[in-house]
């Protein structure tokens, strides 16, 4: 806690590692963010041309905002360390008798502590902290205003440490950590207590991949690794489509009211799957993509399902969720789940054929899928989807 004497005190541990020690502790947000900068690596000014300083990245403005926005949800936590460097004329370590010590900080100023790593994550809380205070006292909560203010972040200091000692730490972090599969994000879902956009897509996920008689029957490859042989549809694009085009425009706002408030409150209809996902009617959601499937299925047997082709695909499948956007409503009555012929309906006029469904004759990738949606818009022709391969060579 940071006194009129300009101090910081606080209680940790020493930690002996191979670089050296350092120290772990705890510190509400105020205090750190009183005390610590980031060193952006940048250009020096023309005194030092051509000289770099600093060993931080510039800012991410929408990870800083995200963050800004997580931190106010009902179980925001950072659980791991902020590192920070602090010179040694700032500290003073007192040892006690249980292996912890008492860490001193003396003349602080607002450039006691660089940030090594954590600097999006203060960012975020900064800016949550100036969001409640611009709100004034009419508008804003006080209660979360001092719960930002107070969240207790874990510390870890590292102390007499010259600048190339600094940046190798900060590259061995970033560098070191393995970006999680967001398939596995995903499946962990199931264990949420909580309903979430996100637990009911991968719900239905599991549900279409493990029932034989559904068109996506083994063919989800789930955890970002293949199970049956047979899988060519990422969980990722599944799950992360349904979501964006069916149920949620901010799935963790969406998570965050339904913890609070046991619901969500809106519909929008620009989002077909809202009103039935705050009805909790997950199984007729599963249903509907179900029989529209079952009707892709049946137009094109051959290359739905199969390796060689492009139809079920991640962008193939992108764009015909898109198109089931756009169509749901004009079919859909309400309480009734249209049915497979129904669906059917929609595709009897299309021309183009199973074997086109390949990478000779469909262009890939975000600008294939944006052609196969027009296509089945009716924006573009069957003649102009279809690559006219003489000119392609």
């Amino acid at each position: 806690m940071i006194n009129e004497s300009n101090k910081i005190s606080i209680s940790g541990l020493r930690i002996k590692q191979p670089i050296g020690e350092l120290y772990v502790a705890k510190i509400k947000a105020q205090d750190l963010l009183k005390i610590s900068y980031s060193d952006i690596r940048s250009i020096a000014d023309e005194n030092y041309r051509n000289k770099y300083l600093g060993i931080q990245r510039k800012l991410d403005p929408k990870r800083e905002r995200d963050i800004a926005k997580y931190v106010q949800s009902f179980d925001a936590t950072f659980p791991t360390s902020i590192v920070v460097y602090i010179d040694e004329k700032y500290v003073l370590i007192k040892e006690n008798d249980n292996d912890t010590v008492e860490i001193e900080l003396n003349n602080i100023t607002e450039k006691t502590a660089k940030i090594i790593d954590g600097q999006h994550r203060l960012a975020g809380l900064q800016q949550a902290i100036e969001q409640q205070e611009r709100l004034g006292d009419l508008f804003s909560d006080p209660k979360e205003l001092d719960k930002l203010k107070n969240f207790e972040l874990s510390l870890t200091i590292l102390i007499g440490m010259d600048i190339a000692e600094q940046a190798n730490i900060f590259s061995k972090v970033n560098l070191t950590q393995t970006k999680v599969n967001k398939s596995l994000v995903y499946d962990l879902e199931e264990y949420s207590k909580i309903r979430t956009p996100y637990k009911t897509a991968h719900n239905i996920v599991v549900a279409l991949n493990y029932s034989e008689k559904s068109p996506f029957y083994k063919k989800i490859k789930r955890l970002g690794y293949i199970e049956f042989g047979e899988e060519i549809l990422t969980q990722q694009t599944f799950v992360e489509t349904l979501v964006k085009l069916f149920i949620s425009s901010d799935p963790e706002q969406d998570r965050d009211e339904i913890a609070k408030y046991g619901n969500i409150k809106d519909d929008d209809p620009k989002l077909p799957f809202r009103k039935m996902f705050r009805q909790e009617q997950d199984v007729e959601i599963a249903k509907i993509i179900f029989n529209y499937f079952s009707a892709v299925q049946k137009k094109w047997p051959e290359a739905w399902g199969n390796k060689k082709y492009l139809l079920s695909k991640n962008n193939s499948f992108r764009a015909l969720m898109k198109y089931l956007r756009d169509i749901y409503p004009k079919i859909s009555q309400e309480g009734i789940i249209p049915t497979i012929d129904m669906f059917l309906q929609n595709f009897e006029h299309f021309e183009i054929q199973d074997t086109d469904f390949t990478s000779n004759k469909l262009k890939q990738g975000e600008s294939g899928m944006n052609d196969f949606y027009k296509y089945l818009c009716g924006s573009i022709t069957y003649a102009e989807l279809i690559k006219d391969m003489k000119n392609e060579l």
